[in-house]
């Protein structure tokens, strides 16, 4: 799954759940921030900073 920021940071992870807030939780997952990359591992998106969800390459499930 891939997140986009409102400020622009894009999160790239795996799934592992949401909450009635729309909290999304992600593992193993890499931030892309203006071109630079960095693996940051499981982390929660507040709902509030969510922009955009796309779902990737579904053949890995």
């Amino acid at each position: 799954m891939r997140v986009t920021c409102g400020d622009g940071r894009q999160f790239a992870g795996f799934f592992r759940c949401v909450d009635s807030t729309k909290n999304i939780i992600l593992a193993d997952t890499t931030e892309t921030r203006k071109g630079s990359q960095r693996h940051v591992g499981m982390i929660m998106i507040p709902g509030d900073h969510i922009r955009q969800v796309l779902v990737e390459n579904l053949e890995v499930i």
